[in-house]
């Protein structure tokens, strides 16, 4: 008989004591984690104020709300009908539709309320995910709990805490790295079970990321993933040199698993781009915007340099939150503690991802190379723009450096030497300000217009966002340099704190490190709470959208959305009005080029079937010449030669008219000879001509290609104004005045403009009868015919084509025949008339060029079965085109009479079916093919992943 007998009885009450107390301090550091998100989010959970934006305002809360009442429900809404007049939601970059948490909250509670509940959910999980990982790192529960409020609450999910799909992804990077980690622990050959287990739920991780869907963090995490896989595959872990091929297949299967996961979101996301105005890439121009410039670096210590003491204006040269980078005072001093004295092989991980991040985060004003530009010239990144957002990593790679200075208090070697290090540089940074922020603000004091000029000739020199006003940055630093400036002193007072700091640490000895590191701590949430939470304006989420005097369901077009700020077209859809407007990040290039030609071409209203138009009242392009009011950038009549007469009716109460004064310009007219009639003005039964060189001009008359080529001379200037040719040739652009006499004063009801050329674009931007008394009267978009004004922005379109109509087959016509112009070009062109002819693209059968000109003939019935499906119940004499103005997206499927048939595209844009003659009911349903691959792709992903976790499971480690 053998007695087993126990050598250390101790050892074993021990290390159950310390795991005991190591379990407590991972409770406390969790829960504080949690405390610090509630205390953030507090107002907001309470139904107080919450932090928004811009964005906010005009994207995520309106669309939030939507889906919320579609998931109350108990619709999952795959289509938006209120913008663009159809949008495809679920494959939006933005809203992230089969993100779980969102889906949820959104399902359970008030859209305001989950918005913030979300909020709360990512602020933490941020933080639990860094700490878990920093604690695999093996760092004790306390500089782990540091370097979780560092990326928790620094400057990337602070400042982009309204961009709800950018923390949404960003925020499981920490996760990812963790079961990245745990499978290179794992990773050698008789442990492969429970690397493939760990490399599963890395996958997950990275998934959700991507389901959160905003591309860019999903990008930077990849690249992030795929550094630390190679970190792990070369440098061993503590146990053991990995097997190189398992590490490598893991981080493989993270990245690759996670977006086959997550295929159901991102197929239908990734066919959507390719008819986005992205689909191609985006230049570097527009790219390379929002970079960190040097300046920029000052939010490292002053996180408020640039903004006015009102905390409301910025005078930084790029939105703030796309380039502020501040992760604590206290964490400067740590991060350096840690490079220099933690002695661990993962600093040079991090050290890398922090150095390389800030430089690609700076694009086009880094040092020596713009390694941005190489990141863009990748297929997938060259369809980002934003460098400044590179600042996520960077605050990570802090996070965790910061950890490392933490853990580093507890040695007991050479803490002068560390106390040196740690408190030095700050009280130099200290005396540095307290001697040169005093006389630089004198200086820029003595000589407003000196120190205007130098602002202009310096700071200003580097791109911007917009134009800023010299003298709102002499304002600027005058107060940022103001020791007695509020934020100015209380970083000053942090500096004081974080050195202070460790000289309480040096004092009390290695004891008390965790008291010390304890102290710390409690100074680095403080910090960041501070920035946090003053970093946002706050109001009311419900008091974000405006209130419009319109029928729900009523579709409406915005003439000018960027002056309608109290109806933005997201806005509306709290009120359930549609818009042909929207803002999203992946508009359809065919939509942006066919609602940029209807700004300048008013006939074309009538296409969106959108019988109110809102016009703000005070546009900001609205100017006046000699009495005639009009708007430089939309005119009121414009056509070639051949187009239909544009009637416009006068003020009933005018008397009689003696002329009419015009504001109005020539295109394609530089082989128009002198005098020649490009156009007539009819008022009553009088018609004069309007005459190239005499009333109106070639627009590009100074266009230096154009020297010596336009064939007549140069009317009255009224106008000027800055253009650029698609080539990039700049020149000055020409409105033109003309005053037309009448033979005699007469009275007149109306008057009407028709083209006379049909190589020459008549553009009328004013036009102003003018009385007997020489005072001009203008028009404006309401007295086109069959126009009538409601209010101040309200106009009413009489002549808009009804949301589904019919034409017959003989009257459509095919983009074909047609080289060189693209569908939008021939619906804009003076040839189409959409109440009388279609374009059809992708149906074999239809004509080359419409014959007839019958009306259309609106549906009897239109229903909107949900967000996802249309029935139409409509009439033909005859083979014809049912025409629905809706945005066609080809994952739209339909049935006539039950029948499954083809769905076609209508005027370049919208969608139609073909019907024979009778009374049909068709119903539309949008069924895309990419999410059901996705969904299939995702199923069979997820089946993959849990049983790699169950075979982790079920097999021992040997």
């Amino acid at each position: 008989m053998t007695t087993t007998v126990s050598l250390a009885p101790g050892l074993a009450t021990r290390n159950a004591e310390r795991g005991t107390r190591s379990a407590a301090l991972d409770v406390g550091a969790i829960a504080a984690i949690a405390v610090c998100a509630l205390l953030l989010h507090r107002d907001g959970l309470i139904g107080g104020p919450a932090f928004y934006e811009l964005d906010t305002r005009l994207f995520y809360y309106p669309l939030a709300q939507w889906v919320g009442e579609q998931l109350h429900a108990g619709v999952l809404p795959l289509w938006l009908p209120g913008i663009f007049t159809g949008y495809p939601i679920f494959a939006d970059g933005e809203l992230g539709l089969a993100y779980l948490p969102q889906v949820a909250l959104l399902s359970w509670l008030p859209a305001p309320l989950a918005m913030v509940w979300l909020r709360v959910l990512h602020v933490f999980l941020a933080g639990l995910f860094t700490y878990l990982f920093l604690r695999t790192l093996r760092l004790d529960a306390l500089p782990s709990l540091g370097g979780a409020l560092i990326f928790a609450f620094g400057s990337f999910l602070s400042a982009q805490m309204h961009h709800e799909n950018v923390v949404r992804s960003a925020v499981w990077l920490p996760a990812v790295l963790l079961c990245l980690e745990r499978a290179a622990l794992a990773g050698n050959a008789v442990r492969r079970a429970r690397c493939a287990s760990w490399a599963a739920l890395g996958a997950l991780a990275f998934a959700q990321s991507a389901f959160g869907l905003h591309v860019q963090p999903v990008m930077m995490s990849a690249l992030a993933v795929g550094g630390y896989t190679l970190f792990r595959a070369v440098v061993p872990t503590r146990n053991a040199q990995p097997a190189i091929r398992n590490v490598l297949a893991a981080g493989a299967a993270t990245v690759i698993g996670g977006l086959a996961l997550a295929a159901v979101q991102w197929l239908p996301l990734g066919e959507w781009a390719l008819v986005s105005t992205r689909r191609g890439g985006v230049d570097y121009v527009f790219a390379s915007a929002f970079s960190l410039v040097p300046a920029d670096l000052l939010s490292v210590l002053f996180p408020y340099f640039f903004r006015l003491p009102d905390a409301t204006t910025w005078w930084s040269l790029w939105q703030q939150w796309e380039i502020e980078l501040y992760v604590g005072i206290p964490t400067l001093a740590l991060l350096v503690v840690g490079i220099l004295f933690a002695r661990r092989v993962e600093l040079v991980y991090f050290v890398l991802l922090g150095v390389l991040s800030l430089w690609i985060s700076m694009g086009d004003a880094a040092p020596f190379i713009n390694l941005h530009q190489v990141l863009w010239s990748i297929p997938g990144f060259s369809f980002l723009r934003a460098p400044g957002r590179f600042s996520y990593l960077v605050v990570f790679a802090c996070a965790c450096l910061a950890a490392f200075g933490l853990q580093a208090l507890t040695q007991r070697r050479v803490r002068l030497l560390v106390a040196l290090i740690g408190a030095v540089p700050g009280v130099a940074v200290l005396a540095a300000v307290l001697a040169l922020f005093p006389s630089w603000r004198d200086w820029l004091a003595v000589d407003p217009a000196r120190a205007a000029s130098w602002a202009h000739a310096t700071y200003l020199m580097a791109r911007a966002q917009y134009a800023i006003d010299p003298q709102l940055v002499v304002t600027g630093l005058l107060a940022s340099l103001d020791l007695l400036n509020v934020k100015t002193a209380w970083s000053l007072a942090l500096l004081v704190l974080t050195s202070l700091g460790f000289v309480v640490w040096l004092a009390l000895g290695p004891r008390w490190s965790q008291l010390s590191q304890g102290l710390f701590v409690g100074l680095l949430a403080v910090d960041l709470l501070v920035f946090a939470f003053d970093f946002h304006p706050v109001a009311q989420l419900t008091s974000l959208t405006n209130t419009l005097e319109a029928a729900p369901g009523q579709r409406v077009l915005l003439h000018d959305p960027v002056d309608l700020p109290a109806f933005e077209p997201n806005q509306l859809l709290a009120d359930a009005i549609q818009t042909t407007q929207g803002y999203s990040s992946l508009p359809s290039q065919r939509y942006v080029e066919l609602d940029a030609s209807t700004s300048v071409e008013p006939r074309l209203f009538d296409l969106w079937s959108a019988p109110l138009i809102l016009e703000p009242a005070h546009p900001s392009d609205l100017r006046s010449v000699n009495g005639v009011r009009f708007r430089a950038e939309h005119p009121l009549s414009a056509g070639f030669g051949g187009s239909p007469s544009e009637v416009f009716a006068l003020p009933p109460d005018m008397g009689p008219i003696a002329g009419v004064r015009l504001i109005g310009t020539l295109s394609y007219a530089f082989n128009a000879p002198q005098g020649e009639t490009v156009a007539a003005l009819s008022v009553g039964s009088v018609t004069l001509p309007i005459r190239a060189g005499i009333e109106l001009s070639e627009r590009a008359y100074d266009r230096p290609s154009l020297a010596g080529l336009v064939q007549h001379r140069k009317a009255a200037d009224a106008f000027d104004f800055e253009e650029t040719t698609p080539e990039g040739e700049d020149y000055v652009a020409h409105l033109y005045e003309a005053d037309i006499a009448l033979p005699q004063a007469m009275v007149a009801s109306s008057l009407s403009v028709t083209g006379a050329d049909s190589t020459v674009r008549v553009e009328l931007y004013g036009i102003a009868p003018v009385d007997v008394n020489a005072e001009a009267h203008s028009l404006e978009l309401a007295n086109r015919d069959g126009f009538q004004r409601l209010d101040d922005v309200r106009v009413l379109d009489g002549h808009a084509l009804p949301r589904a109509y019919v034409l017959p087959k003989a009257q459509a016509f095919s983009p074909g025949r047609h080289p060189g112009l693209t569908s939008t070009q021939l619906v804009a062109s003076p040839d189409s008339d959409p109440h009388t002819s279609v374009l059809i693209e992708n149906d074999p059968n239809a004509p080359t060029a419409p014959s007839g000109s019958k009306p259309m003939l609106g549906a009897s019935l239109v229903e909107d079965l949900g967000p996802n499906g249309v029935r139409v119940t409509a009439s033909a004499d005859g083979p014809s085109y049912l025409v629905l103005d809706d945005f066609y997206h080809r994952g739209w499927t339909a049935r006539v009479d039950g029948q499954p048939t083809k769905v076609f595209i209508a005027n370049a844009l919208f969608r139609a079916v073909a019907i024979d003659a009778g009374t049909h009911v068709v119903e539309f349903r949008f069924e895309p093919l990419s999410l059901l691959i996705g969904a299939a792709v995702s199923a069979l992903s997820l089946l993959v992943a849990v049983g790699a976790i169950v075979w982790g499971l079920r097999r021992r480690p040997v």
